[in-house]
């Protein structure tokens, strides 16, 4: 009797020993867990405000970078425009130099090359002619039956009803670029001189006969033409200036007329010999 209740008095003792180790590790596991919880947040707490410290320096490098692109350098051969939503906001165009305004698509550059833009009209008033000929051959083959086909054969008529054959070249520049922003889309302002200088020589031409146009000094010409130029420019207000004409060869009339003036000299040149 006495040892079933000695026996019965240390098991309730290693019961109650078991509960307290069994307790005792829940404690301490619950302990770990929270600290390393703990941690782990540090951690991912640490790593977001490093990766939000890192975005902010892309975002002020970004913000650094598109401020930046407002700035542009105009080279001293060029001029131009700054705009502010498309509008144009000077009043005297971009001068030469590092030049700032807002980036795109708020603000924005226009420039263009301002000087020795050059206008070239070729063969537009001369005849369509066999370039393995030379000058003399073309005359002495020229026959009163060559005609001149338009659309094909250019020339210009004088005061007095004859044809005549004139090639002109011109540089032009920008001197007001308000102007000619305003007025002239850039990629066409070759086309817009071409045209006009074209127009200028066809009235030039017309207010002379052909012996004054044969006569005339090439300087005289190319003033006149050059003034003419300018003059049809002016009316349309878009800031250009030709700053030269050039006329790459003599006039001429059409090819038979020049075979005439030859026999002509050629007569009389005889009939003073004879005489």
């Amino acid at each position: 009797m006495i040892d079933n209740e000695h026996n019965s008095e240390q098991e309730k003792r290693r019961d109650a020993s078991a509960k307290f180790v069994v307790q005792n590790t829940d404690a301490n596991t619950s302990l770990d867990l929270k600290d390393a919880m703990e941690t782990a947040h540090r951690s991912l707490a640490d790593s977001l405000q490093l990766s939000f410290r890192a975005l902010q320096g892309v975002m002020f490098i970004l913000v650094v970078l598109y401020l930046v692109s407002g700035f542009r350098t105009v080279e001293d051969s060029q001029t131009g425009v700054s705009t502010f939503f498309g509008a144009i906001v000077d009043d005297e165009g971009l001068s030469p130099g590092l030049q700032m305004n807002w980036p795109p698509p708020i603000g924005g550059f226009e420039i263009y090359r301002a000087q020795n833009r050059e206008a070239d009209i070729g063969s537009v008033f001369k005849p369509r002619i066999d370039a393995r000929l030379s000058q003399e051959q073309r005359i002495s083959k020229a026959s009163s039956s060559d005609g001149l086909i338009p659309g094909r054969d250019g020339s210009l008529l004088t005061s007095d009803g004859d044809l005549a054959h004139v090639e002109v070249e011109a540089e032009w520049e920008i001197i007001d670029p308000i102007q000619y922003a305003t007025a002239v889309p850039d990629s066409f302002g070759n086309n817009i001189v071409e045209i006009l200088l074209e127009q200028a020589l066809v009235h030039t031409v017309a207010q002379l006969t052909l012996e004054e146009l044969l006569d005339k000094p090439l300087e005289e010409l190319r003033s006149l033409v050059r003034i003419e130029t300018q003059r049809l420019l002016h009316q349309l207000n878009c800031g250009i200036r030709i700053s030269d004409v050039s006329i790459p060869s003599e006039p001429e009339p059409p090819l038979y007329i020049q075979k005439s003036y030859a026999a002509f000299s050629y007569c009389v040149i005889n009939v003073s010999s004879s005489l």
